[in-house]
């Protein structure tokens, strides 16, 4: 099909003076309406006409642009741009409004969101819009931190300085991520183990890229040690395991130093043996852990017991035989004994539970103290009165 096989005419909207068209352009003045007319040539004849009304744009609307887009805001440049009427909408929203006539930046704008933009010349007889699309840009998260971190268990922080909803994520090895839900708590995890966190700006059409950070767990703790089934020899030790580690490091030591015993165990409890009576210890428990342990300690006292049944017995002018019981062996007694009233003391020793005293005074009165030494604890004694003979 070439020109030459039809018959084009225009005219001003209002008048019936029509001028041929020569070729594919129409010089024509700017914001006027016209119409236009074409018919096909058929041998001698012609087809009907087919005519359209069209107004010219009263400015250059290939000269309009958008330019700088930003995260709410977006510039627009055109010749004489004072003399477009601009409008902007939230995508298929045909929410409009209109960019004042001076202005040249639109502002106010939803981050990560799609925009339809249209424009036309501001001419006597209104034209049609020519439409654009734009997209503002989504912000990254200004910050992105961790806290309250235990071993199995960690809460995500963030913050921006535009409103919105955030998508974040966790991973223990940088590759496949879990999402977090609205708690922005990560749970399960594991005691000792580095993880990784992202996280972005969730905007309306576009999200924004991801920020990162990583922290570690720290091994886990028990809880509610105490002591129990406490003798002068021995004591258990309990406590309480929320992780279920099922395998635990015990160290004990005298409190006021001495070597340091370490045991292993999987249960929650634990029983020391071969201690010394009336002696603090620490003991401290942890559970097994591929980092620095998290001990969890306590002090206690073993029991400082002591002898009963004291008695004098065989007593002569010089000499007297006591005698006592005990409920547990394996500790030296030492007996204390002095004049009545002089406050001036002897120290005999034993193992056994009797001991002869010797070299006594003839006609007095002695008193006698049995005990075992204790290291923490003021010990307590047995006591009695006796008399040598004339």
């Amino acid at each position: 099909t070439t020109l030459d096989q039809f018959e084009i005419e225009y005219a001003s909207a209002y008048s019936n003076y029509w001028q041929e068209v020569s070729s594919t352009t129409l010089n024509l003045a700017s914001g006027y309406s016209y119409k236009l007319r074409v018919r096909a040539k058929c041998h001698l004849l012609f087809t009907d006409y087919h005519t359209i009304n069209f107004t010219t744009d009263c400015v250059d609307i290939s000269s309009f642009s958008i330019g700088s887009i930003g995260i709410d805001n977006v510039s627009v440049s055109a010749y004489n741009l004072s003399s477009f009427e601009v409008q902007y909408s939230p995508a298929e929203k045909g929410e409009w409004q209109t960019l004042p006539q001076y202005a040249s930046q639109i502002t106010n704008l939803l981050p990560g969101t799609k925009y339809d933009v249209r424009f036309r010349g501001r001419c006597y007889t209104p034209t049609e819009f020519t439409y654009e699309q734009f997209t503002t840009l989504c912000p990254k998260l200004s910050a992105l931190t961790v806290t309250d971190i235990i071993y199995n268990k960690a809460m995500v922080n963030w913050t921006s300085y535009y409103t919105g909803s955030a998508i974040l994520e966790y991973s223990a090895d940088n590759v496949a991520w879990t999402l977090i839900d609205e708690t922005r708590t990560m749970f399960p995890l594991m005691p000792a183990k580095k993880y990784f966190v992202r996280g972005r700006m969730a905007c309306a059409d576009v999200n924004s890229d991801f920020i990162h950070t990583s922290f570690t767990t720290p091994c886990p703790q028990v809880s509610e040690v105490h002591v129990d089934a406490v003798t002068p020899f021995s004591a258990k030790i309990n406590w309480v395991d929320e992780s279920n580690t099922n395998s635990y490091v015990l160290t004990y030591s005298m409190a006021d130093g001495g070597t340091t015993r370490t045991v292993e165990t999987t249960s929650t409890f634990y029983k020391l043996d071969g201690l010394t009576p009336g002696t603090q210890y620490t003991v401290a428990v942890a559970p097994q852990c591929n980092m620095t342990k998290d001990f969890t300690s306590i002090i206690f006292n073993t029991v400082c017991y002591v002898p009963f049944n004291l008695s004098a017995n065989d007593i002569t002018h010089t000499s007297v035989k006591l005698t006592w019981n005990d409920n547990f062996s394996g500790m030296p007694y030492f007996i204390d004994y002095s004049i009545s009233g002089s406050n001036v003391w002897l120290t005999a020793e034993t193992a056994i539970t009797h001991l002869t005293l010797t070299e006594l005074r003839p006609g007095t009165e002695y008193e006698a103290r049995v005990h075992i030494n204790c290291l923490s604890d003021t010990a307590p004694y047995a006591s009695l009165m006796f008399e040598t003979d004339l």
